[in-house]
């Protein structure tokens, strides 16, 4: 079957998805489609399925890379077409080795506003490469039902998974970390072309999610093991079990770790996780549900909810989410923690930080200044556990300013994707902008400029 916002499993049953009059995904029968001229797309953006007549919306299927298996459904598809199939639902439904009313479950199952045509419409989510200003419509918000749906799927699969045996969620959990490895250039370029990561970077990210995968299966069970407790009764024991269903809210400077990060144990712990992502990486957020399907995860245990923040309240008071984890900002923080605080539910926060580099008189110079240079500027200086600030002794400060100004100047900044390039652009130009009005106001209040302190010119949003 066909699924929106997935690439697997594709290759067995094949659908055509079209709209109905009220913007929902309904299905037809594929030939159905082909007969008012569709166009069948596939590219980096996954497959389209581009009609005329009654189905002149563009439908994207999958945002995300195309995988082996739809090369092949479409290969099939192609296939069957020039052998003359033709005629309605029925037939299309027999040739996939379903029929009519399967076809019609997936309409029931699966709710998704259709991506703005080209000639208008809405698209809630677009993708800009900070390295060019090039941006790229990628889809439009859930609907109301289609967010049900996934709100619903969550809440039903958490049942049965935090039932399932612990050593088979580790399994597939420690499945995650064998797809990331699989795919690692895949997954660090949509980083790059999505926020601007360096490459290297973005290579090292996957590989660290994919540690951060086989870390909680091969220790998720002694961590959640029953912990025994000396008392006058029969027996006492701590126990470790599911809280339900965990909203996440993540960030988009590490767009694949701090996902994983949080995913890995929440669901050796047998919770379902709702990720909600930064607006800016969308085809990230995608991928990473992609990601988990492919890895063989049952339906709704992963999930990836496409909106805007503003109807994230919504969701944390829903009562089928039970817990919310945020990495932001302060001022995000405050709203999550008192949205939840109010539906007494459990949250994690990880807010800015303003972390102090101190380097004392008796410091090694060159090795203080290699580390500062790392720690300021990793991720093109966008890490909360950065340093913010550096607390230099008055001996050794001059000296320490000289040496760092020496290694700043050496780094090299440009295309994200070139190897040689330890800079990318910052990860949004309004995000350049902010930064420059501070180092303007610093400036006016008595701070000197010792290098830089400007944005580069072109379209990137390079500082």
């Amino acid at each position: 079957l066909v699924q929106p916002g997935t690439a697997h499993a594709v290759t067995d049953r094949l659908v055509g998805v079209a709209f109905d009059e009220a913007g929902d995904l309904c299905v037809t029968g594929l030939v159905e489609a082909f007969a008012q001229g569709a166009v069948l797309k596939i590219g980096m953006q996954g497959v389209i399925l581009q009609p005329v007549g009654q189905f002149s919306e563009v439908i994207q299927l999958s945002p995300v890379e195309c995988a082996e298996s739809i090369e092949k459904a479409c290969a099939r598809i192609c296939q069957w077409i020039d052998t003359g199939h033709g005629g309605g639902g029925q037939q299309a439904g027999k040739t996939g080795g379903g029929n009519s009313n399967e076809a019609g479950a997936v309409h029931n199952r699966y709710s998704y506003r259709k991506r703005g045509s080209r000639t208008g419409g809405n698209v809630d989510f677009k993708t800009t490469n900070p390295a060019t200003g090039q941006s790229k419509e990628i889809c439009s918000a859930m609907t109301a039902p289609g967010l049900a749906v996934a709100m619903s799927g969550a809440a039903s699969a958490a049942v049965e998974w935090g039932m399932r045996d612990i050593h088979e969620r580790c399994e597939l959990v420690a499945g995650v970390a064998r797809v990331l490895r699989e795919n690692p250039e895949d997954y660090a370029r949509l980083m790059t072309l999505e926020m601007g990561k360096p490459i290297a970077e973005a290579r090292a990210e996957v590989e660290k999610s994919a540690l951060g995968c086989d870390y909680y299966a091969q220790h998720g069970p002694e961590f959640l093991a029953d912990e025994l407790i000396d008392s006058d009764a029969g027996r006492s024991l701590v126990c470790y079990q599911p809280l339900g269903t965990v909203l996440a809210i993540m960030p988009w400077n590490f767009p694949f770790w701090q996902v994983f990060r949080f995913a890995a144990p929440a669901l050796v712990a047998g919770n379902t996780c709702l990720l909600k992502h930064a607006s800016n990486v969308p085809q990230c957020a995608l991928a990473i549900q992609s990601l988990f399907a492919t890895a063989g995860f049952p339906e709704h245990v992963f999930s990836t909810l496409m909106l805007p923040s503003s109807r994230v309240a919504a969701v944390i008071e829903d009562p089928r989410v039970h817990a919310v984890t945020l990495t932001g900002s302060e001022p995000a923080g405050r709203q999550v923690a008192a949205k939840a605080g109010a539906q007494i539910k459990k949250t994690v926060l990880e807010l800015g930080g303003s972390d102090a580099f101190i380097v004392l008189e008796d410091a090694d110079l060159d090795l203080a200044v290699e580390v500062a240079v790392t720690s300021r500027f990793l991720n093109t200086g966008q890490s909360c556990i950065a340093a913010k600030r550096f607390i230099v002794v008055e001996t050794v400060a001059d000296e320490f300013v000289r040496r760092f100004r020496t290694a700043v100047e050496a780094l090299t900044m440009g295309d994200p994707l070139n190897e040689n390039n330890r800079l990318g652009p910052m990860a949004r130009h309004d995000l350049r902008d902010e930064l420059h009005r501070q180092v303007v106001e610093s400036i006016a209040q008595g701070a000197k400029a010792v290098t830089g302190c400007s944005p580069e010119g072109g379209d990137g949003a390079y500082y």
